[in-house]
């Protein structure tokens, strides 16, 4: 998520660098949960919808609706003056979204073109990095 955020939202990628924010500490929790710990159910039900829809590709749709998550949450970000601040943001990014359609909007249209290729061949990568280390 870390590279997709640096090249979709570069501004928002740079204020965490300057906080020395590490996304994944809340992008774990998002992704085990499928988005239910942070998001109120008329937003993460569609969300399910489109997991079952998309089917094999729910990596991507989690990918997607992180970013645009993100994005939504960017402005609130930005302004932050202090890692407690963004970390407020971050921690509860339903205070953002609140609309659904909006939030496709931005996972589907405002993302594109979205690097399928380039997320595999990531994640083949820090797969094999893993692998080689607890071998």
């Amino acid at each position: 998520l870390r590279d997709l955020v640096t090249e979709k939202l570069p501004r928002f990628a740079a204020h965490l660098r300057q906080f020395e924010v590490d996304l994944s500490l809340f992008a774990l929790s998002w992704f085990l949960t499928c988005f239910v710990d942070v998001m109120p159910h008329q937003i993460y039900l569609p969300i399910f919808d489109v997991f079952l829809y998309e089917g094999n590709k729910v990596i991507f749709t989690l990918f997607r609706f992180a970013l645009a998550i993100l994005k939504m949450c960017e402005s609130s970000v930005l302004q932050s003056k202090t890692v407690s601040m963004v970390h407020a943001c971050l921690s509860r990014p339903r205070q953002f979204v609140s609309d659904y359609k909006l939030l496709a909007q931005v996972a589907f249209n405002d993302m594109n073109p979205f690097p399928q290729k380039q997320i595999e061949t990531k994640r083949s990568l820090y797969l094999a990095q893993l692998q080689a280390r607890h071998s």
